[in-house]
């Protein structure tokens, strides 16, 4: 994919994210288009707020708005908030490709990204909000595999949390499944979520119905 890709149209570039194909963490890491690219092209983008920003910041902000928009509530994320997110984004995750965008999504709605949140491991996005969209962010840049892994070695960081001996164990539904290996588990649980597994739907499902749900509850609360 190259530059001209994306800007030789006249489609908005939310358009243009809409139609970017969920790959696989590792098949998203050979993309050779990434986001620093983006970055030092010189023309400007105007978001929705009337602020102009470049071609990386405003794939970020395409890609944030298509995760605020699934999950359903009475308040969504402002503008200025898409810009500072996707802004932080650009700054700390210049080596990501274009194609880690829809990925990062994908695993991030298919609560397939780890974070520790008040001592114990958090699959599920705690919230809409800036903090914890950007230590999901985090935590899926270290899932990405390095340039080793790339050309055939082991796909697992060394700063990477282990796979628990349940998700050795076990399907993502909770069917019991002994993996053959430890890559195959790890491979298992660490790519996007298959459109064909009837679990992964199922699970993903599930998880938008408990988001509805705690978001509900917390609005009759206040």
């Amino acid at each position: 994919m190259t530059i001209n890709d994306l800007i030789c149209h006249k489609k908005s570039l939310r358009d243009v994210y809409k139609q970017l194909p969920f790959v696989s963490i590792v098949e998203a890491g050979k993309e050779p288009l990434k986001l620093g690219d983006l970055v030092n092209h010189p023309r400007n983008i105007a978001l929705l707020n009337g602020k102009l920003v470049d071609y990386g910041v405003a794939l970020c902000a395409a890609c944030l708005s298509h995760i605020d928009a699934r999950y359903v509530r009475k308040t969504y994320l402002t503008e200025d908030d898409k810009q500072f997110i996707a802004e932080r984004m650009v700054a700390q995750f210049k080596h990501w490709s274009v194609l880690d965008l829809p990925c990062f999504e994908s695993m991030l709605i298919g609560a397939r990204i780890p974070t520790l949140r008040n001592g114990q491991m958090e699959y599920e996005l705690s919230g809409i909000n800036i903090p914890s969209i950007l230590s999901k962010a985090e935590a899926y840049d270290r899932m990405r595999p390095n340039p080793q892994a790339l050309q055939g070695g082991s796909p697992i960081r060394s700063d990477e949390k282990p796979l628990t001996d349940y998700q050795l164990h076990h399907l993502i539904d909770g069917t019991p499944y002994d993996f053959p290996t430890y890559q195959a588990a790890y491979r298992y649980w660490r790519s996007p979520p298959d459109p064909n597994d009837p679990r992964d739907q199922a699970f993903i499902e599930g998880v938008m119905k408990k988001v509805r749900s705690c978001s509900v509850k917390f609005h009759e609360a206040i």
